[in-house]
This record gives structure tokens, C-alpha cells and sequence, in this order.
């Protein structure tokens, strides 16, 4: 039985896995599975192609309490109730307000059946002030796990994911910043969000976790889709990373139209649309920042690829840690210098201005912009570079919006490198540019009618569709076509992820 993996992150290579096996009904104690497969069993994961399908082994469940705490654990094993999967990252799930911590089966159940510890506990802060009593008693059930569960030595506590749950979220981003600092046994390496709780806590990275995701439904009424724009902004920093440098954060959002803040659950229902689209986000994270299983991770957190056939529009958000090279993310305020050092000059018939969209009542974020729009053909801004070599990174990345305006092809990107201007390239041929979304629903519940709100997606243009990128001088965004009553929001203009990354 095969089950090694691999450990070299971000890779395109898939990791050797084992073959799926049903499990019978088991109840509160471990029980056998059925006798393996042979060694020839086909592997599902290389035939996996989307992680809310995929599965690498069979999972048996086990209930306990831990300092007093009733904890549910499904675990993974390639033969039997008794031969559990050694060297596994553990994953701690923490469940929201009025949803039970046995309500969450579909996902644990999920991440076990590909390799994980997947544990989840009676644990809830007493909102608002008891977020940091709450990661306490979870650290403590941790410990305790680790020092008394009879399986415990196949715990690696050096890759713990965190994945909480509406206030379970915020609980969780309280327990990564508890656990930092590698004076622990745990080591949190990715922390998950699903209709978190916001706060002024948000801010992770550094010493706290290397990574996390944010997955967020735009008909949510109790923890509206703005919480989840101002978790993801608020977290890391927007700043250049130089060439791996310690401390890295990773982090991505996917705004799911038409989700709502049960459908996370099993409370109310069986596992649901969303439900499913969720775990297959949740894997493919989980499986690069605690596995180094790269597998999906390309398609499905930086790229616009949707689990489970999710039927509605998915909007993305994402930054990559190791390696980036920001030309402008704005904070300053100001369009006429850079956060790369260089000039901004926008042309004659442009309207460009930088915003603060935290306290635009129309948007969803909580981050400066650009707005721009222009009523001339070819009129634009340009960002002067100072001599960057850009043949190392793979994208021309940005976060970008259209406000108002029918959906445009009409704003393209050029490149100067050494004295020549490439062709423009359109940047809707390599993602979608989002427009206002509604993001809330219609009475009876308890918040504003649908508005339509502006927000932003990433979008990545490959470096090489302009041609040489070694010696680049400048940046122009150009609006060509009709564009009368278009107008965009641009953020997070950078050179983005290392060729060869490790």
C-alpha cells in the first residue's frame, strides 16, 4: 500500500496515494474498515481532478473528551480502524454560534479520507469579549489530545490548520496568535475562515501562520460578505516580499455568490451544494500549506477553477507569500508615486484618483484603490519601474473591478522593457474583471436590501504574453474601445510568484 507524500511545496507533482475504501457504519468507537485493496487498487488521486471528490484513504471516527471538552476526531487509515496513518497534520475545527460542533461531518470527513487529523471541538466563545478565553481551552485540548489520545503518536503537531466557523473564525485567528512564536508543541501553518467574524484581530502572518483562506457567501445575513473582504484585507501586508524571506503569508478568498452562513454546516440540512464546494476549496489549501501537496493548488485557490460544479459565479482573491515585487498597492494615499519608488502619470481624458474604499459606502473593502476611467481611446496611466528584472516571476498580478458600465474588454496592459512598448494584452482574455455583485439578501432578513456593491478579483496575466520582461521600465494600463461610463478599480499591481519556486 502506497502512502508516502511528497514535501516539496508547489510543486506540479502529484503525491503517491492510496486507494479509496468504503467504510461501514461505526458509531463512537473505532471500527474495522474493510479488508484493503490490492497494491495495483487504482489511485484516485491522480484521477482525482477535483479535491471535493478526491480521496486517498479510508477515515474512522472517534468521540472523546479532552479536558473536559466532547471532541469528534475522524482520522485517516489505510487498512483498518487500528492502523492509523502516521506523520498526519491535524486540523482543528472550531463551529459557530448555534450550530453544533457535530453539525460539520461533510468536512471532517472529507479531510480525513485525504490524510488528515480532522478534530472538532465543544468550544464557543462567549462573543464579543471571549475569543482569547475560548482559544485557550482549545489549546488546552490540544495538549491534551496530544498527551493522551491513544492514536496521538501519529499526530505531526509542527502542521496544525485551523478551520473555524462565523465566530468560530475569529476564535480561530485568536488560538493561530496564541500558538505563535514556536515556543509550543503546535505549529499553525494555515488558518480557514468560513463566514468568519470580523475584527480588529485580523491581522495574521509573520510568526502567527504562513497562510490563510477565506471562503465567504455574498446572501449571507448574519456575517455579511463585507466581513469577509475586511478579514482578507487586513491580513499580512501589501508590501513587496523579497526572495524567500522568513515570515511569508500566503492568502486567498473565494466570495461564493448565492452562499449563505448555514449552508457551512450540517445543521439545518445534509451536506449541500455549498457545502461541497467548500470542502474542495478547503482540501486544496490545506493539502499544499500542511502537506505540501500542490496538487490542486494552482487551479482551484490561485485560479479561477470551481469545485463540485458549484453553479454560481466565484470571485477570487489572491497573494502569494514567498516572493512578489509590488509595483502599487496604493496605501499611501497618492497617485503620484509608487510603492515601487517610480512616477505615476496618468495621460490627457483620464480620471484617476486613489480611494479609501473602507469608507466608501459602496464598496466592500477595507483597503485604498485606484479609480479609473477615461473618455478618450487610448488614453491611460502609466508607472515608471525602476530597471526590473522580471524574468524570475510568472504573473503580472492585480486586484481589479469594474464599477459601473456594461461588463468591458476595453483596459489593457502593456510592458516597456528595454525602450519597447509590447503590445497591449486585454486583460479580460486571462480572468474576469468582477462587476457590483449583490451582496445581501432581500427582507425578511435583518439587513440592507441587495445592493449591488463594487469589489475587486485577482487577476494574473502571464509575463510571457508580453514578450521580453528582463528589463522592465514601466507599466501602462490603456482603455481602448467605447468606455464612456466605464469606470475600474485597480489595487495590488506586482510581479508575482518565482518561476521556479520551490
Amino acid at each position: 500500500m502506497r502512502t508516502e507524500r511528497t514535501r516539496t511545496f508547489f510543486t506540479s507533482a502529484l503525491s503517491c496515494a492510496a486507494a479509496l475504501f468504503s467504510l461501514t457504519a461505526c458509531g463512537d468507537v473505532d471500527d474495522a474498515l474493510p479488508a484493503a485493496a490490492s497494491d495495483d487498487a487504482v489511485d484516485l488521486r491522480v484521477l482525482a481532478s477535483d479535491p471535493a471528490s478526491a480521496a486517498s484513504f479510508g477515515w474512522c471516527p472517534h468521540n472523546q473528551s479532552f479536558d473536559g471538552v466532547p471532541t469528534v476526531i475522524r482520522y485517516p487509515t489505510a487498512t483498518n480502524c487500528n492502523a492509523i496513518v502516521d506523520d498526519s497534520p491535524l486540523v482543528l475545527l472550531l463551529h459557530g454560534a448555534t450550530y453544533p460542533y457535530d453539525s460539520y461531518d461533510y468536512l471532517l470527513e472529507h479531510l480525513a479520507s485525504n490524510g488528515f487529523i480532522a478534530v472538532s471541538v465543544d468550544i464557543l466563545a462567549d462573543d464579543p469579549g471571549g475569543h482569547g478565553i475560548a482559544a485557550g481551552q482549545a489549546k488546552d485540548v490540544l495538549d491534551d489530545l496530544l498527551a493522551t489520545w491513544p492514536k496521538a503518536s501519529a499526530i505531526d503537531p509542527s502542521r496544525l490548520g485551523l478551520v473555524g466557523h462565523s465566530r468560530g473564525g475569529q476564535t480561530a485567528r485568536y488560538l493561530a496568535d496564541l500558538l505563535k512564536g514556536g515556543g509550543d508543541a503546535w505549529t499553525v501553518r494555515a488558518v480557514v475562515g468560513l463566514a468568519s467574524k470580523g475584527g480588529d484581530d485580523t491581522v495574521l502572518g509573520g510568526d502567527r501562520t504562513t497562510s490563510m483562506m477565506l471562503i465567504q457567501g455574498t446572501a449571507d445575513t448574519d456575517q455579511t460578505a463585507d466581513r469577509g473582504f475586511e478579514n482578507y484585507d487586513f491580513a499580512g501586508s501589501e508590501d513587496s516580499v523579497p526572495f524567500a524571506q522568513a515570515g511569508a503569508f500566503y492568502k486567498s478568498m473565494k466570495l461564493l455568490q448565492g452562499g449563505n452562513h448555514s449552508h457551512f454546516s450540517e445543521r439545518d440540512a445534509a451536506a449541500s451544494a455549498q457545502a461541497l464546494v467548500t470542502q474542495g476549496y478547503v482540501l486544496a489549501f490545506l493539502a499544499a500549506h500542511l502537506m505540501g501537496d500542490a496538487t490542486w493548488y494552482e487551479d482551484y485557490v490561485r485560479g479561477d477553477a470551481v469545485p463540485h460544479g458549484w453553479p454560481n459565479t466565484v470571485v477570487s482573491q489572491v497573494s502569494d507569500g514567498f516572493w512578489r515585487t509590488v509595483i502599487d498597492h496604493f496605501e499611501d494615499g497618492t497617485l503620484g508615486s509608487s510603492t515601487i519608488g517610480g512616477t505615476v502619470t496618468a495621460s490627457l481624458g483620464v480620471s484617476a484618483a486613489v480611494v479609501d474604499l473602507g469608507a466608501a459606502s459602496g464598496a466592500q473593502h477595507e483597503t485604498h484603490a485606484l479609480r479609473l476611467s477615461a473618455a478618450v481611446t487610448g488614453a491611460g496611466v502609466t508607472w515608471s519601474v525602476p530597471d526590473v528584472d522580471a524574468s524570475d516571476f510568472e504573473w503580472l498580478s492585480m486586484r481589479i473591478g469594474q464599477t459601473s458600465g456594461a461588463p468591458s474588454q476595453s483596459l489593457r496592459v502593456q510592458l516597456l522593457n528595454d525602450g519597447d512598448w509590447s503590445d497591449p494584452i486585454a486583460i479580460t482574455d486571462h480572468g474576469a474583471i468582477p462587476t457590483p455583485m449583490a451582496m445581501c439578501p432581500p427582507a425578511p432578513y435583518s439587513c440592507p436590501p441587495p445592493l449591488p456593491f463594487e469589489h475587486m478579483g485577482t487577476v494574473r496575466v502571464p509575463l510571457s504574453v508580453f514578450g521580453p520582461h528582463n528589463d522592465v521600465e514601466a507599466v501602462r494600463f490603456v482603455l481602448a474601445g467605447k468606455m464612456v461610463g466605464q469606470e475600474f478599480l485597480l489595487d495590488n499591481i506586482e510581479f508575482a510568484e518565482w518561476l521556479l519556486k520551490p
